[in-house]
């Protein structure tokens, strides 16, 4: 336990100089450990006072939803990331160069990524307190959307699957053609 204290004394004491004598300053990741662990500590000893205990579990709850905004603020810049990736990797394919059918997947793929993108844009762009309050859902929404990307990725691989199948085989059926109307002699 002396140990402990003694670390979190040296993380909230303040920047230190570095090798290179210039300050280091702890991350605010830090900083939240180590306040949540000072906490957590302060609650567990708060038995005989139990003002301090329902204190401490708000500040823990106060850091908790802190973590969860960052999370979710970063997954949130990680999706529109990927979801630009994913666009970007269809839209040399939309100039109509493609059958039919394959352009009606790759167009029903874009439909899905732009209405969830724009649906990412639309969290992101609540105000922080929106996103602090709603830490939970947002992180249950993430995980909704990633879902849905799988499933359209999945979509559009198996109507190209689909899609080169149906074309191997009229191939195969071609050259059969072919090779009946070829007289060996």
């Amino acid at each position: 336990m002396r140990k402990t204290i003694q670390s979190l004394k040296k993380k909230l004491r303040g920047p230190t100089k570095s090798a290179a004598g210039t300050p280091s300053h702890p991350t605010l990741n830090e900083l939240l450990r180590a306040a949540e662990i000072s906490i957590r500590l302060l609650k567990e000893l708060s038995d005989t006072v139990p003002f301090i205990g329902s204190a401490a579990s708000g500040a823990i709850f106060i850091i908790e939803q802190c973590k969860k905004y960052a999370r979710n603020s970063k997954d949130f810049k990680d999706l529109l990331g990927s979801l630009e990736t994913l666009k970007n990797l269809v839209s040399p394919y939309q100039d109509g160069n493609l059958p039919l059918k394959a352009m009606e997947s790759i167009k029903q793929f874009d439909s899905v990524i732009s209405d969830i993108r724009k649906e990412v844009e639309s969290l992101e762009s609540t105000g922080r307190i929106s996103q602090f309050v709603n830490g939970s859902d947002n992180q249950d929404r993430v995980k909704d959307i990633i879902q849905r990307v799988k499933e359209a990725v999945d979509r559009v691989m198996l109507a190209s699957m689909l899609g080169v199948s149906r074309g191997v085989e009229e191939v195969s059926y071609s050259l059969e053609e072919v090779f009946r109307g070829v007289n060996v002699s």
